[in-house]
């Protein structure tokens, strides 16, 4: 038995319209079938003409839903309408409320709930209850025999039908089984996969932060050697004015590029939770003041860098000047 489930959940459709398709070509198979053996059962009530009708409506109704390509909504409505027609006229000539047969209405609309919704579900459950009660009413005003008393035969046929119904409720749990079991499977195998490129995704951000921190580090080993040189030609070469300037505007530009190599590998650090602040007494006017000289313009240019300090702020705090400069 747990073999032939899981054969059933291997073969189980991925997508929810394909698994309404399969489960609804199930109904239409076992109502055909439970509706054909008691069309030849050899039972206390004669039933063979109705049993044949309804199969000859399931055959119908299956046809236009393979051939005619009917949506499932239509089908389902359908096929309960035919299996309700019968059961309440067998219902009827049965006994009324003492029939076996009255047990199958309470299963009609669980196709419906799998196939459809609990709307139309609750729809299905009102005519269904309906009908009962208009069994119950017909039974008390004695239109339909109330007093039916059975015999062996009667017996024997009422314990097929409880037989045929529980087969047919245990489907439902069996569809719902595989319907979920499939679900479950495919949510651990998507969990694994995003598992696998979750590590993906962390080992390839440890090997961009040893990039970058490779990469800060070999720069700044020529970077240093060109200050050094520079500090040379500054301290111990007697230049003419042109060519100290000269001199002097590649110390800056390699300052600048020094400084910016720093904040890469301090972006590295800070990513890889290693970046360490080094608090001091800091007077903020003069961080400031630093900060608005680097981003100096001319008079005349249309942007101005313009800063404003809060006379709140205490003039001396404890804070990583470097630090806060960066974020200036």
């Amino acid at each position: 038995m747990h073999a032939s489930l899981e054969s059933i959940v291997s073969h189980w459709p991925d997508d929810l319209t394909r698994q309404r398709h399969w489960i609804l070509r199930g109904y239409l198979c076992i109502a055909l079938l439970t509706v054909g053996s008691f069309s030849f059962l050899h039972g206390p009530f004669n039933q063979v003409p109705s049993s044949l009708a309804c199969m000859a409506a399931l055959a119908v109704i299956g046809l236009m839903y393979l051939w005619r390509q009917w949506p499932i909504a239509a089908t389902t409505h359908a096929l309960l309408g035919v299996c309700f027609c019968f059961l309440y006229f067998i219902s009827w000539h049965t006994g009324g409320l003492a029939s076996p047969q009255l047990l199958w209405l309470g299963i009609l609309p669980l196709p419906c709930l799998m196939l459809m919704g609990y709307k139309e579900t609750l729809f299905w459950v009102a005519v269904v209850m309906s009908a009962i009660g208009s069994l119950f009413g017909f039974t008390l005003w004695g239109t339909l025999p109330s007093d039916l008393t059975f015999s062996a035969q009667h017996i024997d046929w009422a314990l097929i039908s409880l037989i045929c119904i529980a087969i047919n409720v245990f489907w439902v749990p069996l569809f719902y089984f595989a319907q979920n079991k499939k679900q479950l499977i495919n949510l651990k195998e998507r969990n694994l996969e995003l598992e696998k490129n979750r590590l993906a995704l962390l080992q390839s951000e440890a090997y961009k932060d040893e990039f970058v921190a490779a990469v800060g580090h070999e720069l700044r080993t020529p970077m240093n050697a060109i200050l050094g040189f520079n500090d040379v030609l500054l301290t111990d070469m007697q230049l003419a004015p042109k060519e100290l300037e000269v001199v002097r505007l590649i110390r800056q530009s390699t300052d600048k590029l020094l400084k910016l190599v720093n904040q890469i590998l301090d972006y590295s650090q800070l990513q890889a939770g290693r970046l360490v602040l080094n608090p001091a007494p800091v007077q903020i006017s003069s961080a400031l003041a630093q900060c608005q000289d680097s981003f100096q313009t001319p008079p005349s240019s249309p942007v101005q860098f313009v800063t404003a300090l809060d006379p709140d702020i205490p003039a001396w705090v404890m804070l990583d000047a470097l630090r806060v400069k960066e974020v200036l």
